[in-house]
């Protein structure tokens, strides 16, 4: 049951993660060896992608939940788990549907500023000095100011709910009975 719903959401996840690191994200991001003329800024739609597939990532909650019982059904049928086990799964996978959906947020808010930046960008109304600076001249400036400090703050978000999950992933393997 539980890697039916994990595996699931992991596919989500990787896939998710390879649409924007294919779009070039990390170009962006990095602002590494990132030219006026450089290719990431013609595609911004690959961005713009990804942050709505992350917007509907976060409302498949549920669709993990059914495959999960669908698989649980099909354990109580062979006998491999009693029906009180698959209840008992269904009930505790309603704690972690808010987790779930902030990550998801947090993951659509970065690619949602991730493509605003790189819209901006995409005028080409900016240079990139030999120290890595962004110089980026009017009238792009102050949205340009404005995603870049959003993107830095849903990155931030980003980051500290990976942390809180592996942190509560290692509290659960710590109540595991020891040999598991």
């Amino acid at each position: 049951m539980m890697a039916a719903m994990t595996n699931a959401a992991v596919a989500d996840s990787q896939a998710f993660d390879e649409t924007l690191e294919a779009a070039g994200i990390e170009k962006l991001i990095t602002l590494e060896d990132l030219t006026p003329s450089s290719e990431v800024l013609d595609h911004c739609d690959r961005i713009a992608t990804a942050a709505v597939a992350a917007d509907v990532m976060g409302k498949r909650f549920d669709d993990y939940v059914a495959l999960a019982r669908k698989q649980g059904e099909i354990e109580v049928a062979a006998h491999h788990i009693q029906p009180i086990e698959l209840s008992g799964f269904l009930d505790g996978t309603v704690d972690g549907r808010a987790s779930f959906e902030q990550r998801w947020a947090a993951s659509a808010a970065f690619a949602h500023e991730a493509a605003g930046l790189c819209i901006v960008l995409a005028r080409r109304h900016w240079s990139l000095s030999p120290s890595n600076v962004l110089e980026i001249e009017e009238p792009d400036l102050s949205e340009a100011q404005r995603r870049i400090e959003s993107l830095q703050q849903a990155t931030q978000r980003v980051l500290a709910l990976e942390e809180a999950r592996n942190e509560e992933a290692k509290k659960q393997t710590e109540k595991l009975p020891s040999g598991q």
